[in-house]
């Protein structure tokens, strides 16, 4: 190596048995596909293991740690994705909640303006009477199911 793109750091204490150089020359931005050395410190036990995996793998040392380093990721990726769809099943289950106390009250208000109308009009009201009261007695049903699954004893379990 040439002493132009090399010059020793100062101020720093080397490590036991090397010397420590930096490039003098302005720093490159690394290629995402460059493959650089790194020094690891693990523990022997750890080092074991990742080397029997190698092996059941049919891998170089390197080529295993590094995949599992990438799966890492990965699963952490994939982690972050699976929060953000649960996330949007419950949005999604609030919002049909939502719109399906809306629709109640709107065919309860379509049932009573029929009703009204009908009245109005001086005709048989008894066609606008059962269908508003089958609006009601839907919207009390649907009341009466969800207080049945109401409960204070704790737990989520449904009766």
């Amino acid at each position: 190596m040439g002493s132009s793109y090399f010059i020793p750091v100062s101020g720093v204490t080397p490590l036991v048995g090397s010397s420590l150089f930096v490039l003098s020359r302005a720093a490159m931005p690394r290629k995402e596909s460059a493959i650089l050395d790194y020094k690891l410190r693990i523990r022997e036990s750890l080092r074991r293991r990742i080397e029997a995996a190698a092996k059941r793998h049919g891998v170089s040392l390197n080529f295993e740690m590094a995949s599992r380093l990438e799966r890492s990721f990965d699963q952490e990726s994939q982690r972050s994705m699976d929060e953000t769809a649960e996330h949007l099943r419950t949005v999604h289950e609030r919002f049909a909640k939502a719109h399906h106390e809306a629709n109640k009250l709107g065919d309860l208000m379509r049932a009573t303006e029929a009703l009204i109308e009908t009245v109005q009009a001086g005709k048989d009201a008894a066609a606008a009477v059962a269908r508003a009261r089958q609006v009601v007695q839907m919207i009390d049903n649907e009341a009466t199911l969800g207080l049945r699954r109401m409960h204070t004893i704790g737990g989520d379990k449904e009766r």
